[in-house]
């Protein structure tokens, strides 16, 4: 009976070894590789089901932006302007929330064409109000048209990016089934002629009630009331408290900013103290009011002859007249 040498049979074992590492680490590959499949599909799938809703959101907006534009016969230049801030904040948040999605090689495509459609959409939202206000405030009719046309321009950047994106999506791997995507298009196809930045700004323009309108009112009320006798000076009495309560309103189409609001006290002796009293309202809505309170009860001298001046100022007021008061009284002594 023969024998294998000892070498032979230790170079024996470890091919056998070998070769068993081999199969192991042929397998750990396979199950690596379908670990990794089974990921870069889920991670594929979630993105495409994330970019459906992305894609609903930019429809809802370029409904919204439509509306904006078809109604601008019907619409306050300050209604306008509004809806157009609120459009771009949604814009933004759209733009976030693509930024923060996970991709894959399988959606890479799909994606690069998604972000340019989003970036070009939330760039003309971004620069769309400031447009607006060109056209309808801006001493060059070119600029302000120019500025209207580069945001719609934006538009149809993205529009024509969205088309290549769902062209991508139609070319992924049939076993991620992606969803079915709106055909979103803010200035193409139907809506081409609404987008014509001329046609928009002539519009605009020739709106009368689009015009800027600054105008603040006050209203003043003391209290307590002034007594007044034909042919005398009021006479306030003299109360524990003397409040001067003002109305302030915003009677034009624009938001107003920094309103100060002030209350002087003019006395009639060099001896008495001069009141000089200023309050601040941050913005007030067109069309809304606030009412602004000072005390002035340890200011006013009983028995001194005075005359309240009050004001609310803002830079432009197209009505000054309505911005002012006065009225010349007496806090009594007794």
């Amino acid at each position: 009976m023969a024998y294998a040498p000892p070498a032979l049979r230790r170079r024996s074992r470890r091919r056998r070894i070998l070769v068993i590492f081999l199969i192991l680490a042929t397998l750990a590959g396979v199950i690596a590789l379908a670990v990794r499949y089974r990921t870069d599909r889920r991670v594929a799938v979630d993105y495409l089901d994330a970019a459906k809703l992305i894609a609903d959101d930019e429809q809802l907006l370029s409904a919204g932006l439509g509306e904006v534009f078809i109604g601008v016969g019907d619409l306050e230049r300050q209604e306008i302007l509004d809806r157009v801030e609120e459009l771009a904040s949604t814009s933004a948040d759209v733009r976030d929330a693509l930024a923060e999605l996970e991709t894959t090689a399988a959606v890479a495509e799909a994606h690069g064409f998604l972000t340019v459609a989003v970036g070009a959409w939330d760039d003309a939202f971004a620069t769309m109000g400031d447009a607006i206000v060109e056209v309808l405030d801006g001493p060059d009719v070119q600029t302000g048209d120019a500025a209207l046309r580069a945001a719609f321009d934006l538009l149809r950047i993205g529009d024509r990016a969205f088309f290549g994106f769902t062209e991508a999506v139609a070319r992924i791997e049939a076993d991620v089934m992606p969803p079915e995507y709106p055909a979103v298009a803010f200035a193409g196809g139907d809506r081409s002629a609404l987008y014509d930045s001329v046609a928009i700004a002539s519009r605009l323009r020739n709106i009368v009630k689009l015009e800027g309108d600054h105008d603040v009112s006050i209203i003043v009320t003391i209290d307590p009331e002034p007594l007044v006798q034909e042919g005398s000076i009021p006479i306030v009495p003299n109360a524990e408290q003397f409040i001067v309560n003002l109305v302030v309103s915003n009677e034009g189409n624009l938001l107003e900013n920094r309103i100060t609001v002030s209350l002087e006290g003019d006395p009639q002796s060099a001896d008495v103290e001069m009141i000089d009293l200023q309050q601040l309202v941050p913005s007030l809505e067109a069309g809304s009011s606030t009412t602004v309170t000072f005390d002035v009860s340890d200011l006013v001298v009983p028995g001194e002859l005075y005359e309240l001046r009050a004001r609310a100022i803002i830079p432009e007021d197209e009505t000054p007249d309505n911005n002012s008061w006065s009225l010349v009284l007496v806090r009594n002594a007794e």
